[in-house]
């Protein structure tokens, strides 16, 4: 009998985003030969991975990287943490659902870069401004995503609460949070990741008035020298944040809904 081994098995997706990431490069670089675009604002490939390695080694793009992450990450916790209670809120009593609406009404639509000035008035130049940003950018689309979810819960779901005699809060924790994971995981990622190009945009904009030497301020100072292989560097260092975050929800839903049988 022959021995089997453990092996790897990779998601057809890996296959296709590899060719495709293949693909981009070889035409990268084609371009890049044939001088469509002047080689300052079009440096080879090579060119641009020397800098994102060298900006790792000597410590330029990580530190940036955790500057801005520490940021978005209180931002998206304070933000998630006053989204759930605007949630549950909704649930226990039809005032607060009410009043939890009309917020999400007036405020969703609102850029958080649109009210950096007040902020600026407000909280003075410093993370505290940023962090108020960052809350605003998570918390409306968080609970206009979970709020969705439960007007569409099966009415089922409701009544059992009810014949079980749940408490309110107990109704809310295990009937309606269970049956809501399939709006609050995505309503989660949506809000980080708005979270996270607010971060990115404010640091672009007023880096250094915020005290922010984050992705945002390091891409600023790099298109003022013109260090444009180093910007694209920066522009590679968001991007595997972004895949990162959305591997690490995708485990997150594997464990819960997809488990559960709640996604096809």
């Amino acid at each position: 009998m022959k021995k089997q081994f453990f092996k790897i098995k990779f998601p057809k997706s890996f296959f296709s985003r590899l060719i495709f990431l293949v693909f981009f490069l070889a035409t990268w670089q084609i371009i890049y030969y044939l001088r469509v675009f002047p080689e300052l604002l079009f440096p080879s490939a090579r060119a641009i991975f020397k800098a994102f390695f060298d900006g790792i080694l000597t410590g330029t793009l990580l530190p940036s990287a955790l500057t801005t992450l520490n940021l978005v990450f209180q931002g998206f916790l304070l933000g998630a943490t006053i989204g759930f209670l605007g949630v549950g809120l909704s649930i226990i009593s039809k005032t607060g659902r009410w009043i939890v609406n009309n917020f999400v009404f007036i405020m969703n639509p609102i850029p958080g870069l649109a009210i950096f000035p007040l902020c600026i008035l407000f909280f003075g130049f410093g993370h505290n401004a940023m962090r108020f940003i960052l809350v605003h950018s998570v918390l409306w689309g968080f609970l206009l995503n979970v709020l969705a979810g439960i007007d569409t819960m099966p009415k089922i779901y409701k009544e059992f609460g009810l014949n079980l005699e749940l408490s309110k809060f107990r109704t809310a924790k295990d009937v309606y949070f269970p049956a809501c994971m399939p709006y609050i995981i995505p309503g989660l990622k949506t809000a980080l990741a708005r979270a996270w190009r607010s971060a990115i945009g404010i640091e672009l904009v007023a880096g250094v008035m915020v005290g922010n030497a984050g992705l945002g301020w390091l891409m600023t100072y790099q298109r003022g020298i013109l260090d444009i292989p180093g910007l694209y560097a920066s522009i590679i260092i968001i991007i595997i944040i972004g895949l990162v975050m959305d591997a690490l929800f995708g485990l997150l839903e594997m464990v819960t809904i997809k488990k559960w049988g709640m996604m096809e």
